[in-house]
Formats: structure tokens, C-alpha cells, sequence
């Protein structure tokens, strides 16, 4: 089977065993009223998800321009686009996110790898001390049923871990030439040394942030009200459990570990799977398929990218 159909399988896999678990819920009679008014905060939320998508290409142009290049807003949205959504579909995809967003703009903006990996880097940074900071928030107003002591020391770790990312981010270029001489000769003319800009981390605050505040609008239009700290916590986990090897795209992992973290809050699951999956449908298969209509089609017929400038 070519690369292109496993990726429609798997898309069509994925959204199949959605509806075999709303139509358990369904039957079940846990499935949440869908009124007019949750149908609103459910396009608010998407409208929101889309934001972040934005935020995360313009952190992505800021890098580039960085290097002395240029990349348009529109451009740099598409590569946002197949690096969050269809590169996730390879396994260990946060790997391969800065090959498929660079190779999505390389018409527009040739030798970009550079900056895909520092926008990756930084993204993974800022998502862990966001998450760090939530945990410690949240331990700290006793706003949990189950977090324990070993989550405040998980907490500090993450906070530690990005921002040695941030730091790592701007030292890209030093690093890699402390590398064996054959990655050297795959990436380093594209990766330079320069501090993060206050531009990028406020790109950076705006992704998250607006990530975060899809769930939360999702959680609260099915009745489930999380704290800003508490949404921002199992915004931040669920999507480092999701980044760890496994299913492509997360597929599984990102929702048990939703139902967990809400449970940690208190929430039964029996009433939390069917939000989760609403959420889950909103923040990641929608801009996937989006991504799969701007520049999908560019990704899948990738072979074998890497990171250096394109040379044609």
C-alpha cells in the first residue's frame, strides 16, 4: 500500500472508531444534549483551535525571517497546518514535524529547515513550562482530587526541561556541530545561533494559550468547569502523553490520558469520555483534514526529506 492510502486508512480509521464510541455513548445514554447554544461554543472552540494553528505559523515565519529569509503569513499557516496535524500521523511524528513543515513551504521559501526545527524545539519548550506552571498552580490552591507530591517534583522538571529547550532553541547551531559529522552535513546550513525574540515567545504564549482555551470552551459547554490553571494542566499533559511513541496522530493516548487528568480533577469518567472526544475531533482531526486539503498533497509525496536548504 503507498504512503498516500495508508495516511486516508488511517484518517478514515481513526474517524470511524470515533463513531463507534459515540454510538456506545449514545446508547448508553451519556451522550451530551447538543443544543444550539453548545454548537456555538463548539465553533467558538474550532475558531479558537484555528487561531492557535496561526499563532504556530507566524512563530514559525518569525524563525525563518530570523535566517534572513521570507515566508508569507499564508504560507507559513500551511506548514503549521501538516506539521501539527498530518505529520502527526507518522509515529513519533513531533520528529518529523520540522522535515514535512519545511518541505510544505519549500517553493515559497527554500532552505527552511533550520527554522522548522527551532520552531519546533521552542514549541515543546513552552508547552512544558506552561504545563509545569499549571501543576505547580494548581498543587499550590489545592485544586485537585489526586495530585500528589511526586507532581509538584514532575512539575519543576518540565518548567527545567523548556527552558532548556528555550535556551537550546537560540544555540541550534552550536549544538548540531557537536554532532557526528554525517548529521552535521544534514542540517547545519540551515540552523543558526540567535537568542529567542520576544515576538516568537509572544507567537509561542499565543498558541498555547489558545490551545488550552478550546478544550476549556469544549469542557464547558458540556458541563464540565475546569479553572483557567487546571484547563491549561490537562491541556499541557494530555499532549506531552500524546507526543510520546506510539499510534500516530496520538490516536488513543491523548484521550485516555484527557480522562485521567480529569479524573485527577474529580470528574467521573463515564462523564468525561464523550467530551473528550468532541474535543478531540475539534483541536486535532479538523485541522488535520484542513491540513490535508492546504498542503497535504505536497506531504504525501514526500520521500525521505530532510532538513537541509533545497537545492533546486
Amino acid at each position: 500500500m503507498s504512503a498516500r492510502w495508508r495516511w486516508v486508512v488511517f484518517v478514515v480509521f481513526g474517524l470511524a472508531a470515533y463513531g463507534v464510541a459515540w454510538g456506545i455513548l449514545r446508547d448508553g445514554s451519556r451522550l451530551p444534549s447538543l443544543s444550539g447554544a453548545v454548537w456555538a461554543w463548539l465553533t467558538t472552540a474550532l475558531a479558537a483551535q484555528m487561531g492557535a494553528k496561526w499563532a504556530y505559523g507566524l512563530l514559525f515565519r518569525e524563525a525563518v525571517a530570523l535566517t534572513g529569509l521570507a515566508l508569507g503569513r499564508w504560507a507559513a499557516f500551511k506548514a503549521a497546518l501538516v506539521g501539527s496535524g498530518i505529520a502527526r500521523l507518522v509515529p513519533v511524528g513531533g520528529v518529523f514535524t520540522p522535515a514535512a513543515m519545511a518541505w510544505t513551504v519549500r517553493r515559497e521559501s527554500a532552505g527552511t529547515g533550520g527554522a522548522a526545527v527551532r520552531t519546533t524545539v521552542l514549541s515543546y519548550g513552552g508547552l512544558l513550562v506552561g504545563t509545569g506552571l499549571a501543576i505547580l498552580w494548581i498543587r499550590a490552591r489545592g485544586l485537585h482530587a489526586a495530585l500528589q507530591v511526586s507532581m509538584v517534583v514532575g512539575g519543576a522538571i518540565a518548567i527545567a526541561l523548556g527552558a532548556v529547550l528555550w535556551i537550546g532553541s537560540g544555540r541550534l547551531a552550536s549544538l548540531v556541530r557537536r554532532l557526528p559529522r554525517w548529521v552535521r552535513a544534514r542540517v547545519t546550513t540551515t540552523l543558526i545561533d540567535r537568542s529567542v525574540t520576544s515576538r516568537e515567545l509572544g507567537f509561542l504564549s499565543g498558541r498555547v494559550l489558545l490551545e488550552a482555551l478550546a478544550l476549556g470552551v469544549v469542557l464547558r459547554a458540556l458541563g464540565l468547569e475546569l479553572t483557567p490553571m487546571q484547563t491549561l494542566a490537562a491541556f499541557g499533559l494530555s499532549q506531552l502523553i500524546g507526543g510520546l511513541p506510539g499510534p500516530p496522530g496520538g490516536f488513543g493516548l491523548v484521550e485516555a490520558g484527557l480522562v485521567g487528568i480529569l479524573a485527577a480533577f474529580g470528574f467521573p469518567a463515564g462523564e468525561t469520555v464523550a467530551p473528550v472526544l468532541i474535543y478531540r475531533v475539534i483541536s486535532y482531526w479538523i485541522p488535520a483534514l484542513a491540513g490535508l486539503w492546504a498542503g497535504g498533497d505536497v506531504f504525501l509525496r514526500l520521500v525521505r526529506p530532510t532538513l537541509v536548504a533545497d537545492r533546486e
